[in-house]
């Protein structure tokens, strides 16, 4: 598959980067090679993020993939191994 851009790990800025590409009308994909999150999603709780008082790292998380969802194709458990350039292109070999 060819994408116009490829964001390398899940956490909440692979995720906003992935929502703000695709909503911009970009071909995105976004590897991670976990379940995504970063350490936001083993935090047993978070305050003060934007919109909540309060979540877990677990429900903010689920609203993150949900929302990127949207927007770019996520491939998660994927991890990038190698990145070679090809001219203008770039080929992106994952597990």
């Amino acid at each position: 598959m060819e994408y116009e851009l490829a964001v390398i790990g899940a956490g909440p800025a692979g995720f906003s980067a992935g929502i703000y590409a695709g909503r911009a009308g970009i071909n995105t994909v976004v590897f991670d090679k976990g379940n995504g999150g970063g350490l936001a999603a083993i935090a047993p709780n978070i305050e003060n993020y934007a919109g909540f008082e309060s979540i877990t790292g677990v429900e903010l998380v689920e609203k993150m993939r949900k929302h990127a969802e949207k927007y770019s194709d996520l491939h998660m458990y994927e991890e990038v191994i190698s990145i070679k350039k090809n001219n203008k292109d770039f080929t992106i070999e994952t597990t």
